[in-house]
């Protein structure tokens, strides 16, 4: 996971949301351990929305807010409750 980490990260960074030393002082806090980008979010240098738009340009996607939808009932009635709850 640590590449996919670091790649996030260049990405972020690149992408002028992150600098290089909110990068390190994340490591420092985590002594080198995956997870920099959750302690970026949790102390406010980037937001998880900022994190996943910036994903979908790199990735040349369309960013869609799926908690501002309204899902039509019908819709809801066909998945399966063992689905909804796996998926959250």
């Amino acid at each position: 996971m640590q590449h996919n980490e670091e790649y996030l990260l260049k990405v972020l960074e690149e992408g002028g949301l992150i600098t290089r030393q909110q990068i390190d002082r994340g490591r420092s806090l985590l002594n080198g351990e995956p997870g920099v980008v959750d302690v970026l979010i949790n102390d406010g240098v980037v937001s998880d929305v900022d994190v996943s738009r910036t994903l979908a340009a790199q990735a040349h996607m369309d960013w869609i807010d799926v908690s501002a939808m309204v899902i039509p009932p019908q819709i809801i009635n066909q998945i399966r409750s063992e689905d909804a709850r796996r998926f959250k």
